[in-house]
């Protein structure tokens, strides 16, 4: 969940086949904390309740989440899994770099404790706005006991080195391109993107891939169907972060420092 923000949306769906094997050692390719390559903002699917994440990133901000508890309650009470996308989108995305490291403990913090207010326990998982993330975000998370969380683009799940050393909270990343930074880009439209995702995810060691309600839950809901029903044929079955992240050994993951990580001031 999004505090602040102009409006809501679901970041959300995660296509899992597990990969066979696995040990623990450097990563096979380098995660990182940056915006796709196309640089834009950021914010499920159908089948099998996705992790929902409630988002946007259109100025001034207001409060979404804390103003409709019940639409977010309603949420987790459908099925899907919930966790902290941030407190406020707009601050975190745009200004991150230039955050103290206080600052952005406090970002953190007020988004823990919201979501603990709505939702009466707290997160179990947080996911950075534009996979943006430092240092400082990375370590302050280890105070707030989550499970796991999706911070930044990758090939694979791992857990993050920070100054030298292996945080507890593994990192399960994003793997797939997304539709927004897509379109005109490597794909001409909806349906080419949709088609080529299928065998990206093929081809996909772990193929995880974020959708946004806006596109793939309004106007291009009937081809975001069909690309469903092409992973189903292919043996692919659609869960929830926290059930991928349940089919983890964690002591196997991968070590690694994410790439672009931004370094929060003191």
């Amino acid at each position: 969940l999004c505090f602040r923000e102009m409006r809501g949306c679901a970041r959300a769906g995660m296509w899992w086949r597990a990969p066979a094997g696995g040990a623990a050692g450097p990563c096979r390719s380098s995660p990182r904390f940056a915006p796709p390559p196309r640089g834009r903002p950021r914010g499920g699917g159908g089948g099998g309740r996705p992790l929902a994440w409630v988002a946007g990133a259109l100025p001034p901000p207001r409060m979404t989440a804390r103003a409709f508890p019940g639409t977010a309650r309603r949420i987790a009470a459908d099925g899907h899994e919930v966790g902290v996308h941030a407190w406020d989108h707009r601050r975190w995305q745009d200004r991150l770099e230039r955050l103290s490291e206080g600052e952005v403990a406090r970002e953190l913090a007020r988004a823990y404790e919201a979501f603990t207010e709505i939702f009466g326990v707290p997160p179990r998982t947080f996911a950075a706005p534009a996979w943006l993330g430092s240092d400082a975000s990375l370590s302050f998370q280890e105070n707030l006991g989550l499970e796991y969380a999706s911070d930044c683009r990758g090939d694979e799940p791992f857990i993050p080195v920070v100054g030298g050393t292996a945080l507890a909270t593994p990192q399960v990343p994003t793997t797939l391109p997304t539709l927004d930074e897509a379109l005109g880009d490597t794909d001409a439209d909806g349906r080419a993107f949709f088609a080529a995702t299928v065998e990206r995810a093929v081809h996909a060691r772990w193929p995880v891939l974020t959708v946004h309600a806006e596109l793939e839950g309004g106007r291009l809901a009937p081809q975001f169907a069909r690309l469903l029903e092409g992973w189903r044929a292919l043996g692919y079955e659609l869960v929830s972060m926290r059930a991928l992240y349940a089919a983890l050994d964690p002591a196997a993951l991968p070590r690694c420092a994410p790439a672009n990580t931004s370094t929060a001031k003191n």
